[in-house]
């Protein structure tokens, strides 16, 4: 017969619970055996976000009976939601942001863009630099260890860059038209300084009568079917009317003409009988 044996057994449960892992050790003992030791084990688990009483029954092959029981306390994961704009234009900043508590971490990552503020809280601002399909996520980790993670796709949609065709010098007073290619769902806005447009501000062709000797500027806004704004402006030089008055002197049927302004850059002078002049200062005697 075999010598009365001391048996311990000990087993060892791994759990996964919300993402949680739980390590039970279960001591167990059945003294006084004198054969081979045998069990067969049953356990019970309750739902998560509570305490879990698991349970070990054994029993060897001489009909032995124990049992054992560990209280487990499964702490609940929080659950992260990012609230945010999923479209957005390039180079835009937007903000993100997830229920906020000040016990929890937030670590947050973010593809196709840069994170300027807020990094470890529960707000963020972005600003997307990169055009296509970008991601932003959010580890939450509770007090308790627990963590979970929310992502969410953001659409990173380029500007339209518009452009401005017409005169950039012009003289005071003049009316000139200027252009920008039209495309379809989207919207235009005008602005003129030193000039008034005569009509629609919002059409692809807008008409500037420049008033205002100096340097001017017009202005065009354009924003796509994203909502995408982006400009384009132009700098316009506009230049006082030349000053058309002149003197004479006669000396009989000779007449010799003095503009006013002698800093021309042309002059173009008629007699009224068929007779001309491109000389600044000339001399015309009249038959």
């Amino acid at each position: 017969m075999q010598s009365k044996t001391n048996i311990r057994r000990k087993i060892v449960f791994t759990i996964f619970i919300d993402f949680q892992r739980f390590l039970v050790d279960l001591f167990l003992s059945c003294k006084f055996f004198t054969f081979p030791f045998h069990f067969f084990a049953f356990f019970a688990a309750s739902s998560a976000s509570s305490s879990a009483t698991y349970y070990l029954d054994v029993t060897n092959t001489s009909g032995c009976m124990a049992s054992d029981s560990v209280i487990i306390k499964v702490n609940s994961s929080p659950t992260p939601d990012i609230v945010g704009q999923d479209t957005v234009c390039v180079n835009a900043m937007a903000v993100y942001s997830t229920i906020g508590d000040t016990t929890h971490k937030y670590i947050w990552t973010v593809n196709g863009g840069s994170i300027i503020s807020g990094l470890n809280t529960s707000s963020i601002s972005v600003v997307w630099k990169t055009t296509g399909l970008g991601d932003i996520s959010v580890l939450e980790t509770n007090a308790s260890g627990c963590s979970n993670t929310s992502t969410i796709y953001v659409e990173v949609v380029a500007r339209t860059k518009p452009l401005i065709k017409g005169k950039s010098s012009v003289c005071k007073g003049v009316t000139e038209n200027y252009y920008t290619k039209g495309f379809t769902g989207h919207k235009f806005l005008w602005i003129v300084t030193g000039g008034k447009v005569n009509g629609n501000v919002t059409d692809t062709v807008v008409n500037v009568t420049w008033n205002i000797a100096g340097t001017g500027n017009i202005i065009v806004i354009e924003r796509n079917l994203a909502g995408c704004l982006d400009s384009a402006s132009t700098n316009i030089t506009i230049s006082n009317l030349p000053n058309p008055k002149f003197s004479f002197i006669k000396n009989n049927l000779t007449f010799t003409f003095t503009p006013a302004d002698a800093s021309l850059a042309t002059y173009s002078w008629n007699f009224g009988d068929t007779a001309s002049s491109t000389l600044k200062s000339p001399s015309h005697t009249y038959k």
